[in-house]
């Protein structure tokens, strides 16, 4: 590598470090996380009366996804990079509330 690309990937990587720690800075301030997994559960809720029917859970976690999308923008919390995330405590919360309801 020359000391162009060695400077260049080190200004990349303290932008990507100063995003990240931006987003974490806001979501604990403003009680992002927080205002998130309440929407993610009141959300569900609404799904389960939706779409009560045996299976049609894609339709259950695409009306949830777009609830938390909503909220997201409603916020200014960007949605693009806590896709994976909300979609992981989507799947453990709705992992939970299925043990629960057996």
């Amino acid at each position: 590598m020359t000391a162009i690309e060695i400077i260049e990937s080190v200004v990349i990587g303290v932008a990507a470090i100063s995003l990240l720690a931006y987003v974490l800075i806001n979501g604990i301030k403003n009680k992002w996380f927080g205002k998130i997994l309440a929407t993610i559960e009141e959300a569900i809720k609404e799904a389960e009366k939706l779409y009560p029917e045996s299976g049609s859970g894609d339709k259950k976690k695409d009306y949830v996804i777009k609830k938390i999308e909503d909220k997201c923008n409603e916020l200014g919390i960007p949605y693009a990079l806590l896709k994976t995330v909300i979609c992981k405590a989507i799947d453990k919360i709705v992992a939970n509330y299925n043990v629960i309801a057996k």
